[in-house]
């Protein structure tokens, strides 16, 4: 008999007392403070839609939903980035099982940077190139 490693919650907590300590800098630089920034693979948020194959959560809406609410009252810069981290995992469990392995051999706390939005405008020749 065999028995599965349990996968820890999301964490929320890991990182709102120290976003709300830096919103307000994270804000000003447009960008998240960098020791916040390193306090998200603590989150969790990273593997909540990761398939559990890969070690991720498999994780449903209702929870995320939560979590990233409850890092929103400390800073809502931190929380769209949480929410970014989930769902960009969530897109690429629709990745083909191979690019699925390669991405999260590591770990299935692998940060995915991913376009939500088709791109949008026109392209025109200038000249010269």
């Amino acid at each position: 008999m065999t028995t599965a490693l349990a996968i820890p919650p999301l964490a929320p907590s890991a990182v709102t007392a120290l976003a709300a300590r830096h919103a307000r800098a994270s804000e000003e630089a447009a960008c998240l403070h960098p020791e916040v920034a390193a306090a998200l693979p603590a989150t969790g948020f990273a593997r909540h839609f990761v398939p559990s194959r890969w070690g991720g959560r498999a994780g449903g809406f209702a929870e995320l939903v939560d979590a990233v609410a409850a890092v929103g009252q400390a800073c809502a810069s931190t929380a769209w980035c949480c929410a970014l981290l989930a769902g960009h995992a969530r897109l690429a469990a629709h990745l083909p099982e191979r690019a699925q392995a390669e991405l999260w051999a590591d770990s299935p706390d692998t940060a995915i940077a991913a376009a939500v939005v088709p791109p949008s405008g026109r392209l025109t020749r200038a000249p010269g190139g």
